[in-house]
């Protein structure tokens, strides 16, 4: 059986709620709105990289980063804090030996 561990549904998450915490960012309603957007798609499954229907969900969700202006979170998505892994069942760590 396989499995996926989903790092761009909950590690993703926390990084924008965090941005939502920012007292700058919160006056900002349109970065709000499009925090709020990412996350809901993320819930989705929309970013993920199995579940997904689109062919680059990482870098949709890239893109949709750097428009914000979340260049950290852009550099996250890049350096793959965001990715997804397959978790076979007897395999703990993913490895498919």
């Amino acid at each position: 059986m396989v499995r996926y561990e989903s790092n761009s549904e909950t590690v993703l998450i926390e990084d924008l709620n965090e941005k939502l915490r920012d007292p700058e960012i919160k006056k900002d309603e349109n970065k709000v709105m499009g925090i709020m957007k990412i996350i809901k798609r993320a819930r989705k499954g929309q970013y993920h990289d199995f579940k997904t229907p689109y062919a680059t969900p990482k870098m949709i969700l890239g893109y949709e980063l750097r428009a914000l202006g979340f260049e950290d979170l852009w550099r996250n998505t890049i350096d793959g804090k965001y990715d997804d892994n397959i978790i076979r069942d007897g395999d703990a760590d993913g490895n498919n030996n």
